[in-house]
């Protein structure tokens, strides 16, 4: 891959999707059984632009490690997501481009594309989509399972 490779496929999902909604994940974190159901379900009863569930890490061995579960809320004015999403430390909801149901008419409207970097792509993806977010739900199910590996890119910057 070139140094822009998950970049360059993810605005190539971005302008070929042909369903009502996108869904991105990392190829190492899992999801639930009924991840999309439960997300596509709460997109559609409450017409939003994104739909956010919650997170259980794990190790690279399945062992459970901290549990990120959000208190099941629906936003429908605007900037009362982003102000929500930025106000409270939630690095889930503005570091991270996976566990999110997109609407890709919403994505395709607002021109958003994930910028050319080496790092940070999603948080400067969310710096960009979560100002425009009118309607929003984020729920207490866990749909996400985010596995923390040492030697991941993710890890590779060294943390306090």
């Amino acid at each position: 891959t070139t140094k822009y490779g998950m970049l360059a496929a993810r605005n190539t999902i971005i302008n070929e999707a042909r369903g009502k909604y996108l869904f991105l994940m990392d190829s190492d974190d899992y999801i639930s059984n009924d991840c999309i159901e439960i997300l596509y379900n709460a997109s559609e009863k409450y017409n939003t632009e994104a739909a956010y569930g919650s997170i259980q890490k794990v190790d690279d061995k399945d062992n459970y490690l901290e549990v990120i579960k959000h208190n099941s809320r629906i936003f429908d004015k605007d900037d009362e997501f982003a102000t929500y999403a930025n106000s409270i430390h939630k690095s889930t909801i503005t570091n991270f481009i996976w566990n999110i149901l997109i609407l890709v008419d919403f994505i395709r409207k607002n021109n958003l594309q994930f910028p050319k970097t080496k790092l940070w792509e999603d948080v400067l993806f969310n710096a960009k989509f979560q100002p425009l977010i009118c309607r929003a739900v984020i729920l207490s199910n866990i749909t996400y399972f985010y596995v923390i590996r040492d030697y991941s890119l993710s890890s590779y910057e060294a943390r306090n």
